[in-house]
This record gives C-alpha cells, structure tokens and sequence, in this order.
C-alpha cells in the first residue's frame, strides 16, 4: 500500500511539472502572440501629391478587404508628428527641408484570419491602388505564425490529457464500480476508498509539481512585461484531470 502511494506521489509531482510547464508556455505564448499580431502593421505609401478623395478612397479599399480589422490615413503631418516621438533627431533634421518629405500612408492592421492568408491578402491590397512602395516586417510575420503552430501543439497535448483522463475514469473507477455494485458491494466499497485515498496523494504531487514549476517560471514572470499567469478556473480545470488519471494508474 505505501508502495502504491509513493508511486501515486512521484506521479503526481511529475504530471504537475509538465502539465504546469505546459499551461505556462501556453498562456505565455498566446500573450506574446497577441502582443505582436496587435503591433503588426502593413504600410502603403502614396503618391505624394494624391488628392484628399484619392487617400480617402485607398484607406477604405483597404479596410475593405477581407482580414483586415482597421485601415487609418496618417497624413504627412500626422507622420512628422509620430516621427517626432520616435525619433526626434531625425525629426529635426526634416524639419530644415523646405518641404515635408514624408508621403501619405495607409496603415492596416490585420486579424487573424488576414495574417493566415497574408499572401492572398496582400496581393488583393496591391491592385488596389497605384502604391508608391509597401512595407511590413516579414520576421515579424513569420513569428506571428510559428507561435500559432506553437499554441496549437500545446492545446493538442493539454486536450490529450484531459482525453486521457475521461478515458480512465470511465475505465478504471465507473466501469468496475457498475460491475462491483451487482456483485460484491464490499469490493465496490474498497475500490472507492483505495480510489479516494490514492487521488487525494497524487492531487497533493500535482499541486507540488505545479508549484515547482511556477516557481523556475516566476523570475520571468516579474521580468516581462506582457507575462500573464494561467486562470485559477484554468489551474483547476488541469490539476483535477491530472491527479485522476495518476490516481487510477496507480490503483490499477
């Protein structure tokens, strides 16, 4: 008995370290994510001498297309002002040129659905209008979609996991109680107890591994800016599959 509650311990503490590890990677990189598809910009330069009707059209051709989730005119006004604040040195060597240089821009931003058919989408903005020059950040675009492959792993493995244990329980506890009930309730009653008392070691080793690794995670988390924690609903939503899938292992 010791034996299989040690085992239910060990294997509690290492479900806890890898499925915390996990939920943490998860929540931390769909935050990063976020943060750079909210920074990702598309910017189409006009010709500088467009009329106001022609700049107005282009901004609302843009926002127009599928998968873009804003499109703003910066007029070269608006742009000296922004550059100013980036960059003042720059600013100020502009500003003894007799004319603003800066050519109006159409800013987009995109949703998801834009960034993961960008090349569709970007072809159907450039026949839009005559563009002077198009920039955006191809690396940018690139992390964007790794750290979208990234988040749909994890939530495969964290969704395995929470397969895995429905599949134990109706296995290891439901299934066997269903066939003890009608046979011998004495064994229904000791499987429950064994079943109980085995769960509530490996929640304690979920709750230990869980802790461990929030604390290698914890540095980072007062380190970066846009680092978020899981959800306690989330926590509870893990900790409690988990300790039942070590739980039934252990008992079997």
């Amino acid at each position: 008995m010791k034996r299989r509650f040690s085992a239910a311990f060990l294997l509690g503490i290492i479900l806890g370290l890898g499925g915390e590890t996990l939920l943490l990677s998860k929540t931390a990189s769909r935050r990063f994510a976020d943060n750079l598809r909210r920074d990702f910009r598309v910017l189409f330069f006009m010709p500088e001498k467009s009329s106001p009707q022609t700049l107005l059209s282009a901004q609302k051709s843009v926002g127009a297309i599928a998968g873009t989730q804003s499109s703003v005119l910066i007029s070269p006004e608006k742009a000296l002002s922004i550059l100013k604040q980036a960059d003042p040195e720059l600013a100020q060597n502009l500003s003894f040129l007799p004319t603003n240089p800066i050519a109006p821009i159409v800013e987009a931003t995109l949703n998801k659905k834009g960034l993961l058919s960008f090349q569709s989408w970007m072809a159907q903005a450039a026949a839009q209008q005559k563009w002077t020059e198009i920039r955006y950040q191809p690396e940018e675009l690139k992390s964007i979609l790794r750290l979208g492959l990234y988040l749909r792993f994890l939530t495969v493995a964290l969704t395995a996991l929470l397969c895995l244990s429905s599949v134990l329980l109706v296995l290891g506890v439901i299934f066997p109680l269903m066939v003890f009930s009608k046979r011998s309730p004495r064994k229904m009653i000791e499987l429950l107890s064994l079943s109980a008392k085995t769960f509530g070691v490996c929640l304690v080793g979920v709750c230990l591994g869980g802790i461990f690794s929030a604390a290698f995670a914890w540095p980072l988390g007062r380190a970066i800016e846009w680092w978020r924690w899981p959800s306690l609903l989330t926590q509870a939503i893990f900790i409690i599959p988990a300790a039942l899938s070590g739980a039934i292992l252990c008992v079997w």
